[in-house]
């Protein structure tokens, strides 16, 4: 196939909801205008936690609760448990709980776990049916790379194990995006067979500093281009390779999105136009006046709210 290039809309400033979060948020922090500001590891995760609930805003807490959960220890790598949370919504009946969507979350390998996304989990639940199972990889730099992507394998393979599953689907934002994007090349090949992939504003590319988004969204828009820079210098080593150097051919039907105010939007960009190139069934869904993390946001800012309804949309449309 000819190269295939995606064209989008451009937006001058963000969504005037977007925008009034990003100044609470500088205001809640002086110091950073970044969504995790902290030189440490354990001041980024302090961070992480403590912004989630600016960025929702007032939650359903009610509705949310209707949803079941139970934690569980999942097998890992060298016998060690991998801790996780199974989420379903029995009012809901779109997909059946014979189908299992693994979750893993963002954070920059860094922060995130299972308590920072309950909400957001309980929301995927709630909107989409099915079964939800959110994993609590390891972080680095304590455990630097391929740590979480061992787990993030593991944790696919012992769900796959399961008996009665009609479909299985991996997903996941930002560094969660590029782990379940990993995992599902890793599983190439393999007796686990993927049925769909939801990528939210995923990071594939280390290289990317160059892009134009680096360049006009990397300061100011809550990912700072130095907070990539120190999430990829404490996740991986040399070896690790770029996701657009792989081979993507045989992936399932994948949904992704970017957002127009991200770092990460062009390098979002050019894993759609691989994906295209490799003949994966792919709907690509830009949102040009929204900025990274747009999940979180649900539902304090309305834009953000219906992006996030379509990417699951689209999810339940490629399994059904």
């Amino acid at each position: 196939m000819t190269d295939e290039v995606v064209v989008e809309a451009v937006c001058v400033r963000p969504d005037a909801d977007v925008a009034e979060l990003i100044a609470e948020l500088a205001a809640a922090d002086s110091s950073s205008s970044s969504s995790l500001p902290g030189p440490t590891p354990a001041e980024r995760r302090n961070a992480f936690r403590r912004n989630a609930p600016i960025f929702r805003g007032p939650v359903d807490r009610a509705r949310l609760d209707l949803v079941d959960t139970v934690d569980i220890v999942l097998d890992g790598p060298d016998g060690r448990g991998i801790k996780a949370r199974t989420y379903y919504s029995p009012e809901h009946a779109v997909l059946s709980r014979a189908d299992v969507i693994v979750y893993f979350h963002g954070g920059g390998w860094v922060a995130g776990d299972l308590e920072s996304y309950d909400d957001d989990m309980r929301y995927l639940a709630m909107t989409v049916g099915g079964e939800v199972v959110s994993v609590e990889y390891r972080l680095a730099p304590e455990n630097p790379f391929p740590a979480a992507l061992e787990d993030c394998v593991a944790a696919a393979r012992a769900v796959a194990s399961r008996a009665g599953i009609r479909s299985l689907s991996l997903a996941g934002d930002s560094a969660g995006g590029n782990l379940a994007l990993s995992t599902a090349l890793s599983l190439a090949g393999s007796a686990v067979h993927l049925d769909a992939l939801l990528l939210l504003y995923p990071v594939v590319d280390r290289d990317a500093q160059a892009n134009d988004s680096y360049r006009a969204n990397g300061r100011g828009f809550l990912l700072e281009a130095t907070d990539m820079a120190y999430f990829w210098s404490v996740y991986e080593s040399a070896s690790a390779q770029r996701l657009l150097d792989q081979s993507l051919e045989g992936l399932p039907p994948t949904v992704l999105t970017t957002a127009g105010f991200d770092p990460l939007r062009d390098e979002g960009r050019a894993l759609a136009e691989a994906l295209i190139r490799a003949d994966v069934p792919l709907i690509y869904l830009p949102n040009p006046m929204l900025t990274h993390g747009f999940q979180q946001m649900v539902p304090r800012v309305p834009a953000a709210h219906r992006a996030v309804d379509r990417a699951y949309q689209a999810l339940v449309h490629s399994l059904t």
